[in-house]
Order: structure tokens, then sequence, then C-alpha cells
């Protein structure tokens, strides 16, 4: 689970809109054009002559529910949100709604990773406890991308209907996942060591918590730059013990690197700090000692398209943002090693 940044391809897209120039700034501003054209008769045939607020970009909007004391989003706040897209005259091909059983999205505001990038525009025009229609241009969306066109023809203006129901700051966030680790520890009884054996669990300075399972070969341990080979299997906080990892290695794999040589996630090396080869232990990580913002993608069952065309990182499709992990870790031993 190597850690790559999120690819700027999606800043550049937003940024060509109003950059690029030969036949490529002609043909955008034609498509802009016919973008306009469409919501615009959309809007007139639907009888929705009430929506009249548009900002620079060609995003149309109307608020729905307004909050008119709420907060505004800044640069690199957290947002939750819940949402419903499609396209025009199209049924939802993605939605998380707020219906008492879902959990808002999270995702970072202005940080190039979140896709379709029109999206941190839109949440730009309205507050905390808003609610708003957006209409999208097909250039702040998907554009001509054919390998959706079977949930969303090429050059679709979007529509997203947004709530905005919380804006945190990254120590916000952190002090909330501290709370769920806290209460999953106790949950599952990790620090009684009759129950779940070896030791309780350590906080450690990095923020990562570590709780050895199984003791391994004693003074054998790792030296910065050192070819370290491990097993492991990766968990949302909420999926461990029973549910499906997020990700690891096959019974018959090793996962290879070097070690304290920023080849992984920050956690990881963290807690390889304390093990022993041959050890077997737990490493709960905050987001911000494993993939932090990750990125933000709708539709969340095209993730992998997405990353064969750069658009995410390979992470990003199996880690959501702001997300706890639990990696269930051993370290292997040399293979001349004996306990």
């Amino acid at each position: 689970m190597n850690k790559r940044k999120v690819y700027a391809y999606i800043l550049s897209v937003g940024l060509c809109i109003f950059g690029c120039g030969g036949d490529e700034e002609e043909s955008s501003t034609d498509q802009a054009y016919l973008d306009e054209v469409a919501i615009q008769t959309y809007l007139e045939e639907n009888g929705l002559t009430d929506v009249t607020e548009r900002d620079d970009s060609g995003i149309y909007y109307q608020i729905t529910t307004a909050n008119p004391s709420g907060q505004g989003p800044r640069t690199s706040d957290v947002l939750s949100i819940y949402y419903i897209a499609n396209a025009l005259n199209e049924q939802p091909f993605d939605a998380v709604i707020n219906d008492g059983t879902n959990a808002p999205v999270k995702l970072q505001h202005y940080s190039n990773s979140v896709y379709p990038i029109g999206l941190d525009r839109c949440l730009d025009l309205i507050k905390e406890g808003e609610t708003a229609i957006f209409y999208i241009p097909s250039e702040l969306a998907y554009g001509d991308m054919e390998d959706l066109s079977s949930i969303i023809p090429p050059n679709s203006v979007i529509v997203m209907e947004v709530e905005l129901s919380d804006i945190q700051s990254e120590d916000e966030v952190l002090a909330a996942q501290t709370l769920d680790i806290e209460q999953f520890i106790t949950f599952n009884n990790l620090n009684d060591t009759a129950a779940s054996p070896v030791d309780s669990v350590v906080l450690l300075s990095s923020g990562v918590y570590y709780k050895r399972t199984q003791r391994g070969i004693a003074d054998s341990v790792l030296t910065q730059g050192e070819e370290t080979d491990i097993k492991y299997l990766a968990y949302s906080l909420a999926n461990y013990p029973n549910g499906t990892p997020l990700d690891g290695t096959a019974s018959n794999e090793v996962f290879t690197f070097a070690f304290n040589e920023g080849e992984v996630i920050a956690g990881l090396d963290a807690g390889l700090v304390e093990m022993e080869r041959g050890e077997h232990a737990l490493l709960i990580m905050p987001s911000r000692n494993a993939y932090g913002q990750s990125a933000f993608v709708i539709p969340r069952n095209r993730k992998t398209f997405l990353v064969e065309q750069d658009v995410i990182p390979e992470y990003a499709s199996k880690v959501s943002p702001y997300q706890v992990l639990v990696f269930d870790l051993e370290l292997l031993q040399p293979q001349n090693a004996t306990n």
C-alpha cells in the first residue's frame, strides 16, 4: 500500500478550462456554449425559472435549504456531505442520502482530491447546514469520457443535490478519530491480555496505537533501509476483525520494502520500529498516519477506471477520505532465523 500523492491531473483539467490555447480552447468554448444552452433549456422545460444564480464557471444553482448564519468552507476544511448525482434527464448514478441510516461522506475542500472538480466549486457556494441543487457544465464534470458512457453520457451536464452537513478542521477530525479508536479498543477488549494476548495497547509518539499479539525474536529489530518482508491485512475500523479487508497479502504472498525510507505510509514504519522479527501486532492508525484525505470520487463504483486513467491514485480506490485503519501485521523472520 505505497502512498502516492493525488495526481495533479485533477487540478490541471480544471485549469485547462480557463488557460488552454488553440484548437483545444476553441473546443472547450464550443462545449461550454452547448452546456449553457442545455442547462437553460432544461430549466425552462421543467419550469425551474427561479434557478437564476450562476457563478463565473457556468455552474447554475438554487439553494433549497438556507442557513444564513452558517459558515462557509475554507481551503483544507474537512466537509461532510450528502448528495444525489445524475446527468440531465437521467436517473441518479450515485447517491448518499440523509435518511437516518447513512453517514455523510467526507472530503477535503480544495486539496486536489475531489472528482469531479466542479464539486469543489459548488461547495464554495453554500454554507454549513445548507442544501442546494447544482447544474455543473460537462467540462467541470466528466467531459467526454467514453468509458463512463454506460451511466453518464459523454459531455453531460451533471445535476447534483448537495447537503453540506458539517465543516471541521483536520484537528477536529483527529480528535473525533481518537475517541472512536479508544471506544474500539474498549469494545474489543484489546487491553485485556487474558482475552487478547500478548500486551496491552500502547499509544506511540507518532499517534499510532500498537499492540503486540505474538512475540518475535528478542532484539531482532529493523534498521533504516533494511529490506523488510511483511504479511498484513488492512481493515477499516468498523470492519475489524470479521469484515472484509480493504487490502492485504494473500496467504502465499509477501510484501517487501525498505524500512523507514518513506516507501510506505508513515503509520506502518512507525509501528515497525517497535517490532521484532517474527512478531505479530495490531497497528491502529488515525488517518493522518495513513492516507489522510485520500481522494473523494463520484461515481464511487468507477474508481478502478479512474485509477487506470491516472485521475486518482490506486490507494484511493480502496481507502476513503479520513479513514482509520487497522493493520493485522506479521514481521517475517529472516530465512535462516529460528526461535
